[in-house]
């Protein structure tokens, strides 16, 4: 797997240099009242993609500490609904030890017609 690595990084290097050997035309750049003075395209092409670079891992640091906040707001809920569910099971286990005999042995009030209907 290195080699594989290694050859696609050397393939990217070698297209760079290429790339740098076939823009080496001297260019000025001005914004506004600045002037670069004149520099080759190469660099302007290769300050142009750093700074997309830049910008785009500040995006990407700037969207992941959002998506941790909203995992850690997640989580937070998800401990309160584990808590309510216990309390509802706990709450079941001990209004069936609550009831009597005749419903665990298999005997039912409601055929017995003894039992009001819930409201």
């Amino acid at each position: 797997m290195w080699i594989v690595r290694w050859i696609i990084v050397a393939s990217v290097i070698i297209l760079i240099l290429g790339l740098a050997l076939q823009n080496d035309d001297l260019v000025e750049l001005s914004f506004f009242t600045w002037n670069s003075g004149e520099i080759p395209v190469y660099m302007v092409i290769y300050l142009s993609f750093a700074a997309g670079m830049i910008v785009f891992l500040l995006l990407s640091i700037f969207h992941s500490v959002q998506q941790s906040f909203v995992i850690r707001k997640q989580k937070r809920t998800i401990r309160k609904l584990e808590a309510e569910l216990d309390s509802f099971r706990t709450a079941v286990a001990e209004e069936k030890e609550s009831l009597p005999e005749s419903r665990e042995s298999g005997e039912d009030e409601v055929t017995k017609g003894t039992t009001t209907p819930p409201e």
